[in-house]
């Protein structure tokens, strides 16, 4: 299973005493969160590639009819750059003739 770190960061300032505790806050019960390992079948990297442009052409339809909120609308502009991002990835990968096999991270427990 895949590790994480996490850098939680401070203030000395008596002013930032409420976000400083919440910090510590987080990252104590983040450190707390246990992983179950577990296999799942793995994706060829062109139907990934697939599943992405047809989300990038989804979103951007979307967008372009317009959007009932603002909430809504922040989300499919980030489902967008990720969609983006996943292809030019993929693609960079795929240049180099490289055989990728993504599976998925662990399930928390």
């Amino acid at each position: 299973s895949a590790r994480t770190v996490l850098y939680v960061t401070l203030h000395q300032s008596k002013e930032c005493e409420g976000q400083s505790y919440n910090a510590c806050d987080f990252g104590n019960r983040f450190s707390t969160i246990r992983t179950k390992p577990q296999r799942v079948k793995a994706s060829k990297a062109a139907g990934l590639l697939r599943e992405a442009e047809s989300l990038r052409t989804e979103c951007e339809a979307a967008l372009s009819r317009g959007v009932a909120s603002k909430k809504v609308r922040a989300m499919r502009e980030a489902q967008l750059r990720g969609a983006q991002q996943t292809i030019a990835s993929l693609n960079a990968v795929l240049s180099n003739r490289c055989d990728l096999v993504v599976t998925a991270g662990p399930k928390l427990a």
